[in-house]
This record gives structure tokens, sequence and C-alpha cells, in this order.
């Protein structure tokens, strides 16, 4: 069945960096006790109870400081971007409190490009950007959607054909 629109997010594989970075703060933090007694081991002196404790907290309380920040970021980023395909247009709605709508109309774009990484490769996500005659540069860009040359061959049917592309996006 035809879609009127289609519609793309940020993909979870495009932000496994700020995944792993969340679970070894989270490792870290449940760490830290046994981090500080092992550092308190192998030290010719062995750390005063006050400077132990303090140890474990600043490392407990970083940790989870870090893990919350990586968390935040993948939530935002997952929930912040939108990226629309509909009979006109091609948009980008960025923000969540306050909006942000770029867009450009089918018949003004001049060129799209797939822009991947070899990272970005290995995991099947990109950039597509999309330029109009009327700067040159990049005016629309999906970032880190699943599957972008997909998308570009999308975009150019529904450029092309005007018809409504038959797969809806991730």
């Amino acid at each position: 069945m035809a879609k009127n629109r289609l519609q793309y997010r940020i993909t979870w594989r495009a932000m496994l960096h700020w995944i792993s970075m969340a679970l070894l703060a989270l490792l870290a933090t449940l760490a830290a006790p046994w981090l500080v007694a092992y550092a308190g081991s192998q030290a010719t002196m062995s750390f005063v109870p006050p400077l132990e404790e303090l140890l474990t907290a600043v490392i407990f309380w970083s940790g989870l400081l870090l893990a919350g920040y990586n968390l935040a970021a993948v939530i935002y980023h997952r929930l912040a971007y939108r990226y629309i395909v509909d009979r006109d247009n091609v948009a980008v709605r960025s923000g969540i409190i306050a909006r942000k709508v770029l867009s450009i109309r089918h018949r003004h774009i001049r060129s799209i490009e797939v822009r991947q990484s070899i990272m970005e490769r290995l995991l099947g996500v990109g950039n597509v950007e999309m330029a109009s005659a009327a700067t040159g540069d990049t005016e629309v860009k999906f970032r880190w959607v699943a599957s972008p040359t997909r998308i570009k061959e999308e975009i150019e049917k529904w450029i092309q054909s005007n018809q409504q592309p038959e797969v809806e996006g991730e």
C-alpha cells in the first residue's frame, strides 16, 4: 500500500558511540568501590578511609553523570530530529520545545548525495544531503539514517515520477 509521506528518524545504530560511553560509565559507577580498593592495595601507602570514601563517591557520581549525559544525548537526538518526504517537499524538523523546519520543494532539488564514512558503511547508516540551485551547498541533510542509498532512491522516485513510494522508512 502506498503512503502519502515517508518519515525517518536518526537510527539507533548511528548513536552507538553514545550508548557505549553510557554503558562504560555505568560500569565504572558500579565498579567504583572495587576500583578504589584495588588502587589502594597496589599503592605503597594505603588510602586513609575518608579519602577512600571520597574517591569512591567521585568515581560513582562522575560515572553516573557521564552515563546520564550520554543517554540524554541519545534520547534527544532520536526524538528531536524527524525527516519527512511528502508529495511536494523534503523537510527536516528539529527540536523538542523550540521547533525548526527546513524544507526544499521537490522541483528545486538539484542534487542528492549520500555520504558515509567507513564505520557508517559497516553499520548501514549515513547522511543524505540535498542541495538546490539557489545555494549550491547542502540545504537539507538527513543525518544518521538507516539505508541512506535506499532513501536517496525513494526521494528520486518521488521527484521523477511524482508517485508515492511503496516502502515506509525506519
